[in-house]
């Protein structure tokens, strides 16, 4: 037995993670690009085999969400950055 995840769950824990990795290395200003990258790089790896029918958002979705969240978090306060 395993569990299965959905695509939604995979890459909004994939988006957690990578921000909130980033908001500790304290990089967030500095290596937007390389975030960004790494982000997309592992997102359609496991993405690339989703079966269509399956209904799920398109990659550009999640990208563009990433982009703005990693956005809104960059250009806050720490204070703020520690709330969200």
């Amino acid at each position: 037995m395993c569990k299965v995840k959905s695509v939604e769950y995979q890459a909004l824990r994939l988006m957690i993670d990578t921000i909130q990795s980033a908001v500790d290395a304290g990089d967030l200003e500095r290596a937007q690009d390389t975030v960004f990258t790494k982000f997309v790089k592992e997102f359609k790896t496991f993405s690339r085999n989703i079966d269509e029918s399956m209904g799920s958002h398109p990659e550009t979705f999640f990208i563009d969400l990433f982009s703005t969240a990693f956005n809104m978090v960059a250009k806050r306060s720490l204070k703020d950055k520690e709330m969200y």
